[in-house]
Formats: C-alpha cells, sequence, structure tokens
C-alpha cells in the first residue's frame, strides 16, 4: 500500500520513517492509507508508534511521518526459534514470550477502549525493540465493529468483498465480514499460538484449505508440542490459547483486558485450577511464597517434615538389624 522510507527532518533534528503511498493504486487504496494515518494519529499508547505528521507532495502524493522504530518482527523471532537457534531461545524463553504477550494486549486493550480494532494481528505487524519494546503496528484496516450478526448469510462469504486481514490469523467470523473484539482476540491468539508452539494455528495448501481450517478445524492442544530446546508448552499458557481460539466468539475471553489479566496471573504464578496438573502447580507456587514471607520458622518445619521420612527409615533398619 505505501512505501517506508528513513528520512531526517531538518527542523527537529531527527530521523523519521516516512510512509509514502505508492501513485498508481486505486482511491479505496488511498482512502487506507488516509485512514491509517489519522487512526494511528489518534491512539496514543506506548506500542503504538505515533503519528508526527500528514500531508501531500508536491505531485499531491499522500504521506505521513512516524516514529522511527529499531528493532525486529516477531515474524523474524519465530523463524529463528523455529530454526533452533540457541542465542534466539535463551533471549525468547517463555517469560519473555508472556511478557510481549501482555504488551501486545495492553496495546490491544487501549485500542478497544477507544472504539478501535486492529483487525490484521499477525507477527510481522509486530515490532521488538532492543530495549525491551513491543510495537503493534499496520492500522490500514483498522476500523470501528460491525454488528455482531451470527447469521451471517453465505453470499457474505466471499473475501474480496468483505473480508480485510489475513487468512491465517483470522477469525472465523471475519470470513463473514463481521469484526468485533472478539475476533481481534482470535487474531492475537493465533499469534500467541505461533509464539509458543512455532507451527501455525491453520495451515491449508490454497486459500479454499485455510478457510475451511479457519471455519472447521480445532487448533492441536499447544501442550502437545515439544520441541527440542524449548520443551513442551505449559498447560496454563495452553489453556488460555486455546479459550481464545474458541471457534465461538462467546466463548472467548470476555474482553482482552481479561485475557491480559489471566496471562498475568500465569506470570505471578497463581494460575487457575483446572486439573491435576494446574493444581500442583498452584500448590508449589502457594508453598514458594510462604516460604518467602516465614522463612525464619516455616523452613525448619520444612525440614523436619522432610526428614522426618528419612530418621523412620533409620530406626526400622535399626531394630530390624539389632533388635
Amino acid at each position: 500500500m505505501g512505501q517506508v522510507f528513513r528520512v531526517r527532518d531538518p527542523r527537529l533534528a531527527r530521523t523519521v520513517a516516512l510512509k509514502v503511498l505508492q501513485s498508481d493504486l486505486p482511491a479505496s487504496v488511498a482512502a487506507r492509507f488516509e485512514n491509517e494515518a489519522r487512526l494511528t494519529g489518534r491512539l496514543e499508547h506506548p506500542s503504538i508508534p505515533p503519528v508526527y505528521e500528514y500531508g501531500e507532495t508536491e505531485e499531491n502524493v499522500p504521506y505521513f511521518a512516524l516514529k522511527l522504530l529499531n528493532g525486529e518482527t516477531l515474524e523474524d523471532v519465530i523463524k529463528r526459534l523455529r530454526e533452533q537457534d540457541q542465542t534466539t531461545h535463551e533471549k525468547y524463553g517463555f517469560p519473555e514470550r508472556l511478557r510481549i504477550c501482555i504488551r501486545l494486549c495492553e496495546a490491544l486493550e487501549y485500542a478497544h477502549s477507544q472504539g478501535v480494532l486492529h483487525r490484521d494481528i499477525k507477527p510481522e505487524n509486530v515490532m521488538l525493540g532492543p530495549f525491551g519494546e513491543v510495537w503493534l503496528l499496520d492500522w490500514g484496516v483498522a476500523g470501528p465493529p460491525t454488528a455482531s450478526d451470527d447469521e451471517a448469510p453465505q453470499e457474505r462469504l466471499t473475501e474480496e468483498a468483505t473480508f480485510m486481514g489475513t487468512l491465517e490469523f483470522a477469525a472465523p467470523e471475519q470470513l463473514a465480514g463481521v469484526y468485533s473484539s472478539a475476533s481481534d482476540q482470535y487474531s492475537l491468539g493465533a499469534v500467541f499460538y505461533e509464539l509458543f508452539v512455532l507451527e501455525p494455528a491453520h495451515r491449508g495448501q490454497n486459500r479454499m484449505e485455510l478457510m475451511t481450517a479457519v471455519l472447521q478445524e480445532v487448533p492441536k492442544t499447544p501442550e502437545l508440542f515439544k520441541k527440542p530446546i524449548q520443551g513442551r508448552v505449559p498447560r496454563e499458557i495452553s489453556n488460555l490459547i486455546k479459550k481464545m481460539l474458541e471457534k465461538k466468539s462467546e466463548n472467548r475471553f470476555e474482553s482482552i483486558s481479561a485475557v491480559k489479566e489471566a496471562l498475568q496471573t500465569i506470570v505471578g504464578g497463581d494460575i487457575q485450577v483446572v486439573c491435576p496438573h494446574t493444581l500442583t502447580k498452584k500448590t508449589m507456587h502457594r508453598i514458594g511464597r510462604l516460604l518467602d514471607n516465614h522463612n525464619y520458622w516455616l523452613m525448619p518445619l520444612l525440614l523436619l517434615w522432610l526428614l522426618y521420612p528419612l530418621y523412620a527409615l533409620c530406626d526400622w533398619l535399626g531394630s530390624r538389624l539389632f533388635g
């Protein structure tokens, strides 16, 4: 839709990114370009790049200047993780990936509070900075929610007419032209899936197979994947992603804010108990918290509790050997 140049602003003595619309594109694309500039300029959030200026060149070609970002896309990071790059795995372990997910939720939470949906969330639209920055980019197809139409007519399932976004990360209802905070949540869940599993949530040899996968096929449970370096995806993360990728929007989290809170709970260790596995992890976390807060008296008790079976065993052996 546009070309991005690195340019120098002589008045403020700073380098900025200048996005210029290609002159040979139709009017509808030009409208999307202006929409991106206006929406991004209105959204003021640390994880959304600010727009500095919007205007036209002497040849009447639209452009807008925005913050120049230094870093790499999430797509590049996932590619290196998939290739089993040891350095990348050390830098982007599960805790760091959770932090990135929370930052994305915060950006999307803010946008939704302003009545704006992104509608094209994917790894290449996420940039990671050298000092921990996380940016959600490319708001070219962003806009307000549509009417929630559960019974969308079959003729609306024409991608060219109604679909906006990227099919691999689209929610099922997006294929019918229905957009809501829940559809953004699904797309974000598909990004989370690929970030942790290192495999796409949806597969297809062609667009029709991909559409069928989005509409009908449930992605394989994340915790069933086990990679050589990173190991298995933790069950609590797997459960969160599965809920975000529910085919019916009403079965997902009630909002991006709820997703963020669930992620923060996982980071804090006080996870939701849904099975014996998560019960064990939550119990161990609480024991650790007790040790932190009451280590002076709890540690001796714990040592006694651990040593008592050894004492009992020695006592039993002594009685057997020496009467």
